[in-house]
């Protein structure tokens, strides 16, 4: 499994539209590649900007490259993403190493 972890910020004015961009556009692609696990967006708003991240979990390298070309750890932006994202992104991809499943509410106030 592969994590491909994208960072990126824009004018608060921007940030829903990004978000929205995010939601309809990017993630409906993804789901048609093979090999896509699923992802998380992540928002934080700030008084003049919002940072963007994403978690994209991918079956294996390959699953990547299908997404972002061979050169996975650049950031990849289309030209909607770049007029809506006005300040900077970055990427990096990290193998997954262990996964720490989510315990439900009963299981964690036993361990408290």
């Amino acid at each position: 499994m592969i994590a491909r972890i994208w960072r990126g910020w824009t004018k608060a004015e921007n940030a829903d539209a990004y978000e929205k961009l995010l939601q309809e556009v990017v993630y409906p692609g993804l789901q048609t590649i093979a090999g896509y696990r699923g992802g998380y967006i992540l928002r934080q708003d700030k008084q003049d900007e919002s940072e963007f991240a994403t978690v994209n979990l991918f079956e294996s390298l390959d699953a990547v490259k299908a997404f972002a070309g061979e050169d996975y750890e650049t950031p990849f932006l289309s030209g909607t993403i770049i007029v809506v994202l006005a300040i900077a992104a970055i990427v990096a991809a990290f193998p997954t190493i262990n996964r720490i499943a989510p315990c439900d509410e009963k299981s964690a106030l036993r361990a408290a």
